[in-house]
């Protein structure tokens, strides 16, 4: 499960106790969660410093690869948004917004 979120964002800021929740959640049955986070062009310090803040125990990535831009699938996505990826990095399901606690 994947976590696509801005610190900019202010529902993201608003919706830590939910992301919480539904880490724990997918944790229970053993389904990995990670943070991906892609910079506007700001300090990507402000990134990794959010997702420490959010305390969910989750790997943080934020796109900083110059050479190659995030593909437009995920630019243009809602943030937060959750996704979930089999093995073979194919999307299975995205919920946009918040999840339900």
């Amino acid at each position: 499960m994947v976590l696509l979120v801005n610190p900019s964002c202010g529902t993201c800021t608003s919706a830590k106790e939910n992301f919480r929740t539904l880490r724990e959640r997918v944790g229970k049955p053993g389904i990995p969660y990670y943070l991906l986070m892609i910079p506007d062009g700001s300090d990507t310090q402000k990134y990794f410093s959010y997702a420490e803040s959010l305390k969910i125990d989750a790997e943080s990535f934020v796109w900083a690869n110059t050479q190659m831009k995030p593909p437009t699938s995920l630019v243009t996505m809602a943030v937060p948004s959750h996704f979930l990826l089999t093995n073979e990095r194919l999307v299975v399901n995205k919920w946009p917004g918040t999840p339900t606690p």
